[in-house]
C-alpha cells in the first residue's frame, strides 16, 4: 500500500505497524475514503445524482460542496428479495 509506506516515513513508526493504526495516529483517513469523498463532491458540483447503499440522492440546485448537508435522500431503493 502506497499510503502505508508514506505514513511510516511521516510518523516514524516501525515497519510492522498496520495501515489502520498509521491512519489513526497520523489523523489522515484512508486514501480510498478521500477518493470517494472527492468523487461525491464532484457529483454534487455537477448536479449528478448518486446512490449510497439503499438511498438515491438528487443534487440539483446544490452549487458547492459546502452545501452538501442540504443533499437529502430522494428515495429509498426497493429491497431485494432473497
Amino acid at each position: 500500500m502506497i499510503q502505508r509506506a508514506t505514513l511510516i516515513r511521516v510518523t516514524g513508526a516501525y515497519r510492522t505497524s498496520s495501515a489502520v493504526s498509521l491512519t489513526t495516529i497520523s489523523g489522515h483517513p484512508p486514501i480510498t475514503l478521500e477518493a470517494e469523498k472527492k468523487i461525491l463532491e464532484y457529483k454534487v458540483r455537477k448536479g449528478i445524482s448518486f446512490e449510497i447503499g439503499d438511498y438515491t440522492f438528487e443534487t440539483e440546485g446544490i452549487e458547492s460542496a459546502s452545501q452538501l448537508n442540504a443533499v437529502k435522500p430522494l428515495k429509498k431503493a426497493k429491497q431485494r428479495r432473497k
